[in-house]
Protein backbone atom coordinates (compact mmCIF):
# COMPACT_ATOMS: atom_id res chain seq x y z
CA UNK A 1 0.00 0.00 0.00
CA UNK A 2 2.84 2.52 0.59
CA UNK A 3 3.56 2.30 -3.62
CA UNK A 4 2.11 5.71 -5.00
CA UNK A 5 -0.63 5.23 -7.65
CA UNK A 6 1.52 6.99 -9.97
CA UNK A 7 4.20 4.89 -9.85
CA UNK A 8 5.84 5.21 -13.26
CA UNK A 9 6.99 1.68 -14.07
CA UNK A 10 5.40 -1.62 -14.67
CA UNK A 11 5.41 -3.63 -11.81
CA UNK A 12 5.46 -8.01 -12.18
CA UNK A 13 4.41 -10.39 -9.47
CA UNK A 14 5.38 -13.91 -8.73
CA UNK A 15 3.46 -15.26 -5.89
CA UNK A 16 3.68 -18.82 -5.26
CA UNK A 17 -0.16 -19.61 -5.47
CA UNK A 18 -2.10 -22.40 -6.78
CA UNK A 19 -4.61 -21.90 -9.57
CA UNK A 20 -8.04 -20.37 -8.53
CA UNK A 21 -6.29 -18.16 -5.54
CA UNK A 22 -4.48 -15.97 -8.03
CA UNK A 23 -7.44 -13.85 -9.81
CA UNK A 24 -8.62 -13.12 -6.32
CA UNK A 25 -5.22 -11.98 -4.48
CA UNK A 26 -4.80 -9.65 -7.82
CA UNK A 27 -8.61 -7.98 -6.76
CA UNK A 28 -7.24 -7.66 -3.23
CA UNK A 29 -4.20 -5.70 -4.46
CA UNK A 30 -5.90 -3.78 -7.23
CA UNK A 31 -8.50 -2.91 -3.95
CA UNK A 32 -5.75 -1.22 -2.18
CA UNK A 33 -6.09 1.71 -4.34
CA UNK A 34 -2.57 1.88 -5.19
CA UNK A 35 -0.86 0.95 -8.80
CA UNK A 36 -4.04 -1.55 -10.59
CA UNK A 37 -3.23 -4.88 -10.01
CA UNK A 38 -4.86 -7.47 -12.64
CA UNK A 39 -4.09 -11.07 -13.30
CA UNK A 40 -1.81 -11.33 -16.24
CA UNK A 41 -3.07 -12.98 -19.49
CA UNK A 42 -0.31 -14.77 -22.24
CA UNK A 43 -0.04 -11.56 -24.99
CA UNK A 44 -0.11 -8.50 -22.38
CA UNK A 45 1.91 -6.37 -22.38
CA UNK A 46 4.04 -5.05 -20.13
CA UNK A 47 2.46 -1.51 -19.15
CA UNK A 48 4.05 1.27 -16.63
CA UNK A 49 1.72 2.08 -14.07
CA UNK A 50 0.18 -1.46 -13.85
CA UNK A 51 0.95 -4.38 -11.78
CA UNK A 52 0.43 -8.03 -13.20
CA UNK A 53 0.40 -11.03 -11.24
CA UNK A 54 1.42 -14.59 -12.58
CA UNK A 55 -1.83 -16.92 -12.83
CA UNK A 56 -1.26 -19.68 -10.30
CA UNK A 57 0.19 -22.75 -12.88
CA UNK A 58 2.00 -20.91 -14.91
CA UNK A 59 5.42 -19.38 -15.35
CA UNK A 60 5.39 -16.08 -16.35
CA UNK A 61 7.77 -14.53 -18.78
CA UNK A 62 9.10 -11.25 -20.77
CA UNK A 63 9.12 -11.53 -24.75
CA UNK A 64 10.95 -8.72 -26.36
CA UNK A 65 8.74 -5.91 -26.59
CA UNK A 66 7.78 -6.57 -23.45
CA UNK A 67 4.73 -9.00 -24.51
CA UNK A 68 3.92 -11.32 -21.34
CA UNK A 69 3.62 -14.86 -22.02
CA UNK A 70 2.43 -17.33 -20.02
CA UNK A 71 3.96 -20.83 -19.56
CA UNK A 72 3.44 -24.26 -17.80
CA UNK A 73 6.75 -25.42 -18.46
CA UNK A 74 7.76 -28.03 -15.44
CA UNK A 75 8.03 -26.49 -12.13
CA UNK A 76 11.09 -25.03 -11.18
CA UNK A 77 12.49 -25.03 -7.16
CA UNK A 78 9.30 -27.14 -7.29
CA UNK A 79 6.63 -24.20 -7.84
CA UNK A 80 4.87 -23.07 -10.89
CA UNK A 81 5.57 -20.45 -10.99
CA UNK A 82 8.32 -19.22 -10.18
CA UNK A 83 10.49 -16.26 -10.11
CA UNK A 84 13.31 -16.88 -11.94
CA UNK A 85 11.84 -17.70 -15.18
CA UNK A 86 10.50 -13.74 -14.46
CA UNK A 87 13.82 -12.47 -13.69
CA UNK A 88 15.86 -14.05 -16.37
CA UNK A 89 13.49 -13.43 -18.91
CA UNK A 90 13.10 -9.62 -17.50
CA UNK A 91 16.98 -9.53 -17.73
CA UNK A 92 17.11 -10.80 -20.85
CA UNK A 93 14.58 -7.69 -22.12
CA UNK A 94 15.45 -4.86 -19.94
CA UNK A 95 19.01 -5.55 -18.57
CA UNK A 96 20.10 -2.73 -16.39
CA UNK A 97 16.61 -1.00 -16.19
CA UNK A 98 15.43 -3.80 -13.86
CA UNK A 99 14.72 -3.28 -10.30
CA UNK A 100 13.39 -5.94 -8.43
CA UNK A 101 12.49 -7.62 -5.04
CA UNK A 102 12.58 -11.29 -3.38
CA UNK A 103 10.26 -11.67 -0.30
CA UNK A 104 9.94 -14.07 2.27
CA UNK A 105 9.41 -17.07 1.07
CA UNK A 106 10.37 -21.27 1.23
CA UNK A 107 13.10 -22.37 -0.56
CA UNK A 108 15.71 -20.45 -3.26
CA UNK A 109 13.66 -19.43 -6.21
CA UNK A 110 14.85 -16.15 -7.17
CA UNK A 111 18.53 -16.95 -6.13
CA UNK A 112 19.41 -17.71 -10.01
CA UNK A 113 17.49 -15.01 -11.30
CA UNK A 114 18.27 -12.40 -8.97
CA UNK A 115 22.61 -13.40 -9.25
CA UNK A 116 21.62 -13.15 -12.97
CA UNK A 117 20.29 -9.59 -12.93
CA UNK A 118 22.66 -7.75 -10.41
CA UNK A 119 25.38 -9.27 -13.04
CA UNK A 120 23.80 -7.44 -15.74
CA UNK A 121 23.52 -3.71 -13.74
CA UNK A 122 19.97 -4.16 -12.33
CA UNK A 123 18.73 -3.38 -8.50
CA UNK A 124 17.53 -6.27 -7.01
CA UNK A 125 16.58 -5.72 -3.07
CA UNK A 126 15.95 -8.76 -0.52
CA UNK A 127 13.78 -8.67 2.36
CA UNK A 128 15.36 -9.15 5.78
CA UNK A 129 15.17 -11.85 7.97
CA UNK A 130 13.94 -9.89 10.81
CA UNK A 131 10.98 -9.41 8.76
CA UNK A 132 10.21 -12.32 6.96
CA UNK A 133 8.11 -15.23 7.85
CA UNK A 134 10.47 -17.82 6.50
CA UNK A 135 14.29 -16.19 5.38
CA UNK A 136 14.23 -18.74 2.73
CA UNK A 137 13.94 -17.16 -0.61
CA UNK A 138 15.85 -13.81 0.53
CA UNK A 139 18.89 -15.28 2.11
CA UNK A 140 19.57 -17.68 -1.49
CA UNK A 141 19.22 -14.83 -3.17
CA UNK A 142 22.34 -13.07 -0.65
CA UNK A 143 24.03 -15.93 -1.22
CA UNK A 144 23.76 -16.00 -4.50
CA UNK A 145 24.89 -12.64 -4.94
CA UNK A 146 21.48 -11.49 -6.50
CA UNK A 147 20.89 -9.03 -3.88
CA UNK A 148 21.96 -5.36 -3.28
CA UNK A 149 21.12 -4.68 0.27
CA UNK A 150 18.44 -6.01 2.45
CA UNK A 151 15.37 -4.22 4.38
CA UNK A 152 12.11 -4.75 6.53
CA UNK A 153 9.17 -5.15 4.78
CA UNK A 154 8.13 -1.94 5.46
CA UNK A 155 10.70 -0.20 4.67
CA UNK A 156 10.85 -1.87 0.90
CA UNK A 157 8.24 0.79 -0.71
CA UNK A 158 10.48 3.16 0.20
CA UNK A 159 13.61 1.68 -1.17
CA UNK A 160 12.04 0.59 -4.49
CA UNK A 161 10.74 4.27 -4.76
CA UNK A 162 14.08 5.79 -4.72
CA UNK A 163 15.52 3.12 -6.56
CA UNK A 164 13.26 3.26 -9.87
CA UNK A 165 13.77 7.31 -9.57
CA UNK A 166 17.51 6.97 -9.65
CA UNK A 167 16.63 4.93 -12.69
CA UNK A 168 14.49 7.03 -14.52
CA UNK A 169 17.11 10.14 -13.86
CA UNK A 170 19.96 8.12 -15.80
CA UNK A 171 17.60 7.40 -18.35
CA UNK A 172 16.74 10.65 -19.02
Amino acid sequence: PKLPASFPVPILIVQHMPVGFTDSFAKRLDGIGTVPCQEARDRDHVTPGLALLAPGGKHMTVRPGGIIHLTEEPPLHGVRPAADYLFLTAGDVYGARVVGAVLTGMGRDGAEGSAVLRRRGANVFGECEASCTIYGMPKAAMQAGGIVSEHPIHELAGVLIEAVAGRLANAS
